[in-house]
């Protein structure tokens, strides 16, 4: 029942979408000082009691799956499996505290029908970071993206973050949640279009 759960409300994530997801990061940390605060916070390495060894080991393995995400974007050599395993984490992480981080702010500041939506929004930031336990090498779909696919997703997401952050003053989090479902949901079908309209010109 939790494999057919995690399938139909869990978000697929390939190179394109953990670059993008890690791009909308970069634009966020660099606009809101909130945000550097905050993880300057959890970051703190010196004098960490050893409860929270836990935290400094995911905070590395985050920041490997960050710098993979880049890197792999402009290379064409082969991810090994572990590699895979750590962009999955960064993109799993970043996609479950957009949800979470949105949506517990959209809770207290709207009201109505819209409560619903953000619930919902709740429950499925939970569901993807309770997935990280089950994570599999099979869940990041392999093929690499192609450079014009990498560009009008770079382009959409400094468009969506300009509008969202800059134009309409969105809170940071609701922001970074807009980029996110950009870079693992409308992504997919704007690769895809992309794919045909090259395979069509090729023939």
């Amino acid at each position: 029942m939790n494999k057919w759960i995690f399938k139909y409300l869990s978000p697929s994530y390939d190179e394109t979408a953990t670059f993008l997801m890690a791009i909308a990061f970069v634009f966020i940390y660099v606009a809101d000082a909130g945000v550097r605060e905050g993880l300057a916070g959890t970051l703190e390495f010196s004098n960490i009691p050893r409860q929270n060894s836990f935290i400094v080991m995911f905070s590395l393995i985050f920041i490997a799956g960050f710098l993979l995400s880049i890197y792999h974007v402009f290379s064409k050599r082969k991810k090994e499996s572990i590699e895979k395993i750590l962009m999955l984490v960064f993109a799993m992480t970043m996609n479950g505290i957009a949800a979470i981080t949105s949506g517990m702010y959209l809770l207290k500041t709207e009201a109505g029908l819209l409560r619903i939506f953000t619930l919902w929004n709740i429950l499925n930031g939970v569901i993807l970071l309770y997935q990280m336990g089950f994570i599999e090498e099979g869940f990041f779909l392999g093929e690499d993206s192609k450079l014009c696919q990498t560009c009008v997703g770079l382009v959409a997401i400094l468009i969506l973050f300009y509008l969202c952050y800059f134009m309409f003053h969105l809170y940071w989090a609701v922001t970074f949640s807009i980029c996110v479902c950009y870079a693992t949901t409308i992504s997919r079908f704007v690769n895809l279009k992309i794919t045909l309209l090259i395979d069509s010109k090729k023939r």
